[in-house]
């Protein structure tokens, strides 16, 4: 048994995932978990589709098992985010390798650059750039440029090859047996605003399905996945339909609310407070808010944070739980198996994470309460109570 992990956000499934799930399936593996974020994303949003959609359109596609990265990890930048998911999938004990996908394609130049970011925080000239005011990644970058070339440089510029060095971090912190291995990200980029043939990336299909509706995506995603979507129609996330809520919240905050909210240094939630009080909607915001030194991305994950009431404590922490979101044949088998391995307690269904875990669990709750609030029409709260689905 050759066991494979793949760690996602499927927002929302495309032929592009179908690709990955088929490429490494052909390589001989025999099983593969995902690890998904649930409705928190990593960029600073909710998913435009519930957990459960997602879910269920992977493994209709080539997931065996589905288990869920809990939002206080999923809503955090990248080395937080791949952190808590190599942490949960070093813990079930039942892993062999991690595929990502890269558009570099090579894992060894991967693994160099894993090895180079690992102490770069402590270099001086890494330093010295983050004090120039520009950003975190933009440093990292000119950092790299410097000392190794535009070449390697080079490989620390692109979105997935970014995450691929933060897990090859992450399975070199926890000492993992875990072999990571990659694929090219092919056909097109990881924020590409226009589809070449079928494929498409998933933020121009998100974009295309709030503004021209999903017949628009219709030939980039698989026939069962678009099944499945018009079915979760009325439960279309819209950042728009939470606007006020968010406004209300930033509106309404002093810097006393910011102090335990992860990625604030240097007066920035100032900064925030004053902007979001001239800004008459989130677009207005998000485009004034935004310098060299504090990406977008960052500033979403911190007013998701603000809105969820989310600590940088909780942040920090190591996931306590594996929850299954959903699974067939040949994620039952796993299960089985990893109820004999896994060092943290595993769980089909919310209600007795709840019950042991509750400081925990109340993230979940209130991010799912926020996508319910956030959809055309109100997302069964209920849903999250459900048993793990079952294909």
């Amino acid at each position: 048994m050759i066991v494979s992990s793949i760690i996602c956000e499927y927002n929302p499934f495309h032929k592009g995932h179908k690709y990955q799930i088929d490429s490494i399936r052909n390589t001989g593996v025999s099983h593969i978990i995902g690890i998904m974020s649930g409705h928190l994303m990593q960029r600073g949003d909710l998913s435009i589709f519930s957990k459960w959609t997602r879910t269920k359109t992977a493994i209709e596609n080539g997931i065996d098992l589905m288990i869920e990265i809990p939002p206080e990890f999923s809503g955090c930048c990248a080395e937080i985010f791949s952190k808590a998911s190599i942490y949960i999938l070093e813990n079930l004990g039942i892993v062999n390798q991690l595929c990502f996908g890269s558009e570099d394609g090579n894992i060894k130049n991967i693994i160099h650059g894993a090895n180079i970011s690992t102490n770069l925080k402590n270099n001086e000239m890494f330093k010295l750039n983050i004090k120039k005011g520009i950003s975190y990644p933009s440093a990292i970058s000119k950092t790299i440029s410097d000392i190794y070339g535009e070449n390697i440089a080079e490989i620390f510029n692109k979105p997935n090859n970014t995450l691929g060095i933060e897990y090859i971090k992450a399975l070199n912190f926890y000492k993992s047996s875990i072999i990571p291995t990659t694929i090219k990200r092919k056909f097109v980029d990881h924020h590409q605003h226009y589809p070449i043939q079928e494929f498409a990336s998933a933020s121009f299909i998100r974009n295309s399905i709030i503004t021209n509706g999903l017949d628009s995506i219709k030939n980039f995603i698989m026939e069962n996945s678009y099944l499945e979507y018009i079915k979760s129609s009325n439960n279309i996330f819209n950042i728009n339909n939470i606007e006020n809520i968010i406004l209300y919240k930033l509106k309404t905050s002093t810097p006393e609310n910011f102090k335990y909210i992860l990625d604030i240094d240097e007066g920035l939630e100032n900064r925030i407070i004053n902007i979001a009080k001239k800004s008459n909607s989130l677009k207005e915001f998000f485009i004034n808010i935004k310098t060299k030194r504090y990406t977008l991305s960052r500033i979403r994950r911190i007013v998701f944070q603000l809105v969820l009431y989310m600590t940088k404590n909780q942040n920090l922490e190591q996931p306590k739980y594996i929850r299954i979101l959903g699974a067939n044949e040949k994620g039952i088998e796993l299960i089985k198996i990893a109820k004999k391995t896994s060092s943290l307690p595993i769980f089909n269904s919310f209600a007795p994470i709840q019950k042991k875990f509750p400081k925990q669990s109340i993230n979940t709750l209130n991010t799912s309460i926020l996508f319910s609030m956030g959809c055309s029409s109100n997302f069964d709260i209920s849903k999250e109570y459900q048993s793990m689905i079952r294909i």
